[in-house]
């Protein structure tokens, strides 16, 4: 059980964001599980992808266990592939070692994670090189929809704060997080209580987490609480764009992909973010 006592500064700050590597490495720890048949389409799409892949290191950092390395969760604003991974190539050395040892659990350090380990300086920049091959194979091609998703959910999420508040916005994301007082509670292995001191909380959407939740370690600067959206299924079906050729001739091919776009919710200007037009086309 994992709980953090939330002060009035705390409250007024907790927030929503979309890092793309929160994804990424709830995506992976979805390829190691494989149990879970909501991912069965995805798994078996991106499966030829990932053959030239580094995953036995990938998927090394990624245990199924309720710890990850934070060095992989770059505290940068979420969105930006790139600058996230950025992040990630200039990690402190000490913190990716003490982080790797959290992950290991007393275990030796395993073999593929050595190099990494030993000279972090030196591998990280191949390391985020090789996330971001993994992020063109296996998620590139879902982010718009998995954005979608997201987006759509903060929406819903805002409508329950403004309905009931805080306390009200919180005790909704998933059955194992709860909101009573002031504290947070976050059901997972181990035991931890903490205050946050006015850093607040950031909410991450992310389809791949689901069912569960993914919390930031004790090493992070801030604190992260990762859940499943409402409407995940959404992104393992395939896009309708793409089956609407005798919509295309009816009505143009705007206009019959923005139709297709609407099977999940949207505003007009995220519409126009995912069609590469211009709000008022």
């Amino acid at each position: 059980m994992i709980e953090y006592v939330l002060g009035q500064t705390d409250v007024a700050r907790v927030r929503f964001a979309q890092p793309v590597l929160y994804e990424v490495v709830a995506s992976l720890r979805a390829v190691r599980d494989q149990r879970h048949p909501l991912f069965g389409g995805w798994l078996a799409g991106a499966a030829p992808r990932l053959r030239d892949l580094r995953m036995d290191l990938l998927t090394a950092l990624v245990p199924l266990g309720p710890y990850v390395p934070d060095f992989l969760l770059a505290d940068v604003p979420g969105g930006d592939i790139d600058l996230e991974l950025d992040a990630v190539a200039r990690a402190e050395p000490e913190v990716v070692r003490i982080e790797i040892d959290l992950l290991r659990r007393g275990r030796p350090v395993p073999r593929v994670l050595l190099p990494l380990y030993e000279d972090p300086a030196a591998h990280l920049p191949a390391l985020a090189a090789e996330l971001h091959r993994y992020w063109e194979a296996a998620i590139e091609p879902l982010w718009p929809r998995i954005r979608a998703v997201g987006l759509a959910d903060i929406a819903y999420r805002l409508d329950r704060f403004a309905s009931g508040g805080v306390a009200h916005l919180l005790s909704g994301l998933n059955p194992d997080v709860a909101f009573d007082g002031d504290t947070l509670t976050v059901r997972r292995a181990g035991t931890a209580r903490g205050l946050l001191d006015g850093r607040g909380v950031v909410l991450v959407p992310s389809v791949f987490v689901w069912p569960g939740v993914l919390c930031s370690g004790p090493t992070a600067r801030q604190t992260v609480i990762c859940y499943a959206p409402r409407g995940v299924a959404e992104v393992g079906t395939a896009p309708a764009e793409g089956r609407s050729d005798t919509l295309t001739a009816v009505v143009g091919r705007t206009r019959a992909r923005l139709l297709a776009a609407l099977d999940l919710p949207a505003t007009t200007t995220q519409l126009a973010e995912r069609l590469r037009v211009t709000p008022s086309a």
